[in-house]
């Protein structure tokens, strides 16, 4: 559904106080060089790639809940222990805040789950935290325009009693019981993924996204790895009282079918 434009670039680093003698921080794996040009450019392609992997690994994610494009600074510090920890700007729309701080998470995450660490910046007197500038461009292929009245049911989930999770303009999530109480508010879609409750009502890799009675027929749609890497895409298989009437293997090949406009 989506083609990725992401161009993770450093075009330029961006220091908030420019010291006369500092050393640039040291990348794990950037450790043979010495020189800060050479160091910067291992910054640079380190964050990059894993800025791109990021993005690859959150595929089926962001092809499913329909992430809006973006072209925007993400301002980062690494500060003097080391943490990459990102910054919002005025310049940063409240989306791609949302995308840029868990990336930034996710980055520590894997380098301490690694034991791995960044070497901060230094300076005459000591370790210094540096400011840096990430441009992060986003293009989706294509988008469905939401009525502005309706937030779209993304989820009916099933445990010991049935849930609906709606998804609204401003990317947060609304859990609703069986007797449309709201009973629950997910600011974004890691707390989504990471919720008890989505991960009670989830098994074996398959998501239900639609379970409603149309013209006397039970309709039931599955989406398969919706949680998973793209190493793993999506299975997409839609049930009429239980029986097996289509499967789509792409999200372009199911938004382009009559199916789709019943998760809304």
């Amino acid at each position: 559904m989506y083609k990725f434009l992401i161009l993770v670039l450093f075009s330029s680093l961006v220091f908030s106080q420019e010291k006369p003698k500092y050393k640039m921080p040291i990348f794990p794996g950037c450790e043979k060089f010495e020189t800060n040009d050479e160091l910067r450019k291992c910054l640079q392609e380190s964050i990059s790639f894993f800025s791109q992997s990021y993005f690859k690994s959150n595929k089926n994610i962001i092809e499913y809940f329909q992430f809006p494009s973006f072209k925007e600074n993400a301002s980062f510090l690494v500060d003097t222990k080391g943490k990459l920890i990102y910054k919002k700007t005025s310049n940063n729309s409240d989306m791609f805040a949302l995308v840029a701080a868990d990336l930034f998470r996710v980055l520590n995450v894997f380098l301490e789950n690694s034991n791995l660490t960044v070497q901060p910046a230094k300076t005459e007197s000591g370790p210094a935290g540096l400011n840096f500038s990430l441009p992060i461009n986003y293009l989706p292929d294509s988008q469905i325009y939401l009525n502005d009245s309706l937030n779209p049911i993304r989820f009916t989930l099933n445990s010991n009693q049935k849930f609906t999770v709606r998804q609204t303009k401003d990317f947060k999530f609304l859990v609703y019981n069986q007797n449309n109480e709201l009973v629950e508010t997910l600011n974004t879609f890691v707390d989504l993924v990471t919720n008890p409750l989505i991960l009670e009502s989830v098994s074996a890799n398959k998501n239900v996204i639609v379970d409603k009675t149309i013209d006397d027929e039970n309709l039931r749609i599955e989406i398969e790895n919706l949680f998973n890497s793209i190493s793993k895409p999506f299975n997409i298989m839609v049930y009429k009282d239980n029986v097996l009437v289509e499967e789509f293997l792409s999200m372009d090949d199911f938004m382009s079918s009559d199916f789709s406009k019943h998760i809304y």
